[in-house]
């Protein structure tokens, strides 16, 4: 009975090692595909996009959808996938952002499937935490082997992280994908071992009593000791049955089997292996060394016999690996090979090697669709940035090296795209994007786009309406400035965009390989400082990258960031210029103006510092300070000396103040009330340019602030291309001329003539005149004649701080006057009296 006991315990180890084994291989197997899938659907999910997306009412709007395309793909493409969704952790907490479910599905209970943005995630798991990583532990990309549950199934989760450009982590990608069929083969695996072990045991104790009544009665019971045998034998064809159907099991994964023996040399391949590279059971067999290396691809071989031998040397280790093997179509098709040594002589040396193959050909083109599209520009099919930036470093690299005479990098940002986004739709935008793209693509030479070759030329979207071009092959800077001037003209002519002609030019910076010093990101910084310099120059044309250019970006940005914090403290202040009656020489009112005395740099001009103000977005906080500090001084002179405070106060506009109308006129009325100053003593200037550019707001803005009593001027007049229409249909009550126009009266009779009829035009409409920029008394004398009502400029004295204008004087000397002074005629005017 001993002897029983120990021959089922032997067994019944075997059975259940073997179980097992398959269990831990179809873990490891269903666990390796879990994190594959969370990986190749990470690598889709665009970064910048998906770090934007935040609030919850962003939640199926277009840039949520245009986020959250690649993971609904990824669930059409692989249906076992239910939920596909994106999380992030912010402190202990994780939250959901994205999440690929349909917006209008419903669950049985009917609540939606769709998680909305930012909201809180309770059940959290250790491979979540895993895939965020923090700033101990590096993320990585890890399954979920607990098997869950809810209304529509089982499922295992696997998730990876999602990282940006600098490669940190900014969340993670999860995917539940069906496990009820594996959950199935699992069940499988213990009902077979099982069925496999109680027949065994039985059979097994059956020998054990017949081997004691052999052993009690002697030769008597000879015949029931061999039946005994016979029962043994067909115990052994049990447990040999037993294991064929435990391999049919896993075969019915549609996975097949394999075995190599040291002894014999050659490979048997399963039934369901054989069906599995389209050949007729049996047609393989056993194969040895050669038959096997025709079957497998010579550029996979070497490799494959290496992991092989690896594991061999390593008795007991498990191997995986992924290899093509030729079909009997004559395809090629790849296909991952699992194999464990199971035997082992007493030496220790393998004997029997056993494993599983699964094809993986489906999944190796999902991988590489995958790859594809983690390279590519969705919306044109360029190279995006990350493909581009490695190019423009190996080309960096030879040209160092010398194996590559040098390379080009041409920026181009086209100038109105945001005009056309505006007010034909994004949709539009998008088409003109794709038509850049091809345009850009068919300009060049033919056999330029081929990126995967070294030295190639490569084109690519590098967000928004930015395109930046390699070029390899220049032998000369002149080449690069040939080539933008190429590329400007194919992108000249118009757009059809859904039935509407548009044009949109570009303005492209040029940086070459010698100007960059070895870095690709000072490259395309260098080409994005020479393309600012083209848009400064006029737009539409191409400006090579010059270190004067570094100089004038980097006092740029010294003054934006200085500027920023400039803002409320004494730095800033209003300056007051007087605008001057020409035939009595007295002070009409005061034009303010924003000084700024910066503590390092000095003094700087306002023409300098106010674009930068404009562009960085800065004047929305500069405007109504200065409305306010204006408004101000003026009511606080006017206190204390009526008579001698300037009759009104000018101030102008920005454009990024146009654009906000209402709060405009809202902040112009609530500065007047708070200050008490009367309407009627501020005026209010735009400038020609801003009246052309968006007529509209401008004659709604006009009409209001004439409305409230406040007076209005258009200030550089004849510097545009303002219709005189514009005269009589908008309500001026000033027109400043350009200071061109004064410098032009001693310039000759053409001069005298425009300007002559300028102001006889402005006299009819019964508007006041004003000359800008009057720089000597020669001036003042052809304005007198020409009729000009008033005058401002450096003849009349520079503006002042706030403290000057009562201190100062109120006027200057007229024509006649100054004939009955003492004083030389050639001087220049001399304070009078009011």
């Amino acid at each position: 009975m001993l002897l029983s006991a120990l021959v089922l315990l032997v067994v019944g180890a075997a059975i259940l090692g073997l179980w097992q084994s398959s269990r831990e291989s179809a873990y490891r197997g269903f666990s390796d595909h879990l994190t594959e899938l969370a990986e190749q659907a990470a690598t889709t999910v665009d970064p910048e996009l998906l770090r934007q997306i935040r609030r919850p009412e962003q939640l199926n709007d277009a840039d949520y959808n245009r986020a959250v395309a690649p993971l609904r793909r990824l669930r059409q493409a692989v249906p076992t996938i239910h939920y596909a969704y994106t999380f992030a952790r912010v402190g202990d907490t994780i939250h959901f952002v994205l999440d690929a479910a349909d917006p209008n599905a419903r669950t049985h209970s009917g609540q939606a499937e769709q998680s909305g943005v930012w909201e809180v995630y309770p059940h959290r798991n250790g491979s979540m935490l895993q895939a965020l990583g923090d700033a101990e532990t590096r993320a990585v990309a890890s399954a979920n082997l607990e098997i869950g549950s809810d209304e529509w199934g089982t499922f295992m989760s696997g998730f990876a992280p999602i990282r940006d450009s600098r490669g940190q982590v900014i969340g993670a990608v999860g995917l539940d994908v069906d496990a009820s069929l594996f959950a199935a083969r699992l069940a499988g695996f213990r009902n077979h071992a099982l069925f496999g072990l109680a027949p065994a045991g039985l059979l097994i104790a059956v020998v054990g009593f017949l081997f004691y009544r052999v052993r009690c009665r002697g030769l008597a019971d000879a015949d029931a000791a061999l039946a005994s045998a016979a029962a043994a034998v067909r115990a052994a064809e049990v447990l040999d049955t037993e294991r064929r159907r435990l391999r049919e099991v896993i075969e019915g994964t549609n996975v097949g089997t394999w075995e190599w023996s040291s002894q014999t040399r050659l490979v048997t391949i399963s039934d369901r292996t054989e069906v599995l590279l389209g050949y007729r059971p049996g047609e393989l067999a056993k194969l040895n060394s050669a038959q096997l290396r025709k079957l497998i691809h010579a550029e996979d071989y070497a490799r494959l016999k290496q992991v092989i031998g690896d594991s061999l040397r390593s008795s007991g280790s498990f191997f995986s690996h992924e290899f093509r093997i030729k079909h009997a179509s004559g395809r090629w098709t790849w296909i991952l090979a699992r194999g464990k040594v199971l035997q082992a002589r007493a030496e220790r040396r393998p004997q029997l090697i056993a494993g599983i193959v699964m094809d993986v050909s489906a999944l190796k083109e999902m991988e590489s669709a995958l790859i594809k599209a983690a390279q590519q520009d969705r919306l044109t099919g360029l190279p995006n940035r990350t493909v581009f930036m490695q190019h423009l470093e190996s080309a960096l690299a030879r040209v160092r090296s010398g194996q590559q005479s040098g390379c080009a990098v041409l920026f181009f940002d086209f100038d109105r795209f945001k005009v056309i986004n505006d007010t034909l739709g994004h949709e539009a935008g998008d088409e003109l994007l794709r038509q850049i793209a091809r345009r850009l693509t068919a300009a060049l030479r033919v056999g330029d786009l081929g990126t995967d070759e070294v030295g190639a030329n490569v084109i690519s979207r590098f967000g928004g309406d930015e395109f930046l071009i390699l070029i390899n092959d220049l032998r000369a800077p002149g080449d690069a400035v040939r080539m933008a001037e190429r590329l400007l003209n194919a992108l000249a002519p118009g757009y059809s965009i859904f039935e509407h002609e548009v044009h949109s030019m570009a303005s492209v910076g040029i940086v070459t390989g010698d100007q960059c010093g070895g870095s690709a990101e000072e490259a395309v910084r260098n080409a994005d400082v020479a393309m600012y310099e083209a848009k400064r120059a006029g737009r539409g044309c191409s400006v090579v990258f010059s270190e004067a250019m570094h100089e004038r970006m980097t006092r740029h940005l010294a003054i934006e960031t200085s500027l920023r914090r400039a803002i409320g403290s004494n730095e800033l202040y209003l300056a007051y210029e007087p605008v001057v009656e020409l035939q009595s020489g007295l002070r009409r009112y005061v034009e303010a103006s924003l000084r700024w005395n910066h503590p390092t740099l000095g003094s700087i001009a306002p023409h300098e510092f106010l674009p930068i103000a404009e562009d960085s977005g800065l004047m929305g906080a500069l405007g109504p300070w200065m409305l306010d500090e204006a408004c101000r001084a003026l009511a606080q002179w006017r206190r204390q000396d009526l008579e001698g405070a300037p009759a009104r106060i000018s101030l102008s506009i920005s454009h990024s103040e146009l654009a906000r109308v209402d709060r405009l006129i809202e902040r112009v009325r609530g500065t007047l009330r708070s200050s008490g100053l009367p309407a009627q003593c501020l005026q209010i200037e735009v400038s020609e340019r801003e009246v052309m550019r968006d007529a509209n707001s401008v004659q709604r803005l006009l009409s209001e602030l004439q409305r409230q009593g406040v007076k209005l001027a258009l200030r550089d007049f004849g510097a545009g291309h303002c219709s005189l229409s514009a005269l009589r249909e908008f309500p001026f009550d000033t027109i400043k001329i350009d200071r061109a126009f004064t410098r032009d009266l001693q310039a000759g009779h053409a001069g005298l003539a425009v300007i002559g009829a300028t102001l006889t035009l402005i006299r009819n409409l019964g508007r006041l005149s004003v000359a800008d920029g009057v720089e000597n008394a020669a001036q003042v004398a052809v304005l007198q004649v020409l009729g000009c009502d008033c005058g401002q400029g450096a003849l009349f004295g520079e503006a002042v701080g706030g403290e000057g204008v009562l201190t100062g004087s109120q006027g200057f000397q007229s024509a006649a006057a100054r004939k009955k002074s003492s004083a030389s005629p050639s001087t220049s005017w001399s304070p009078g009296g009011k």
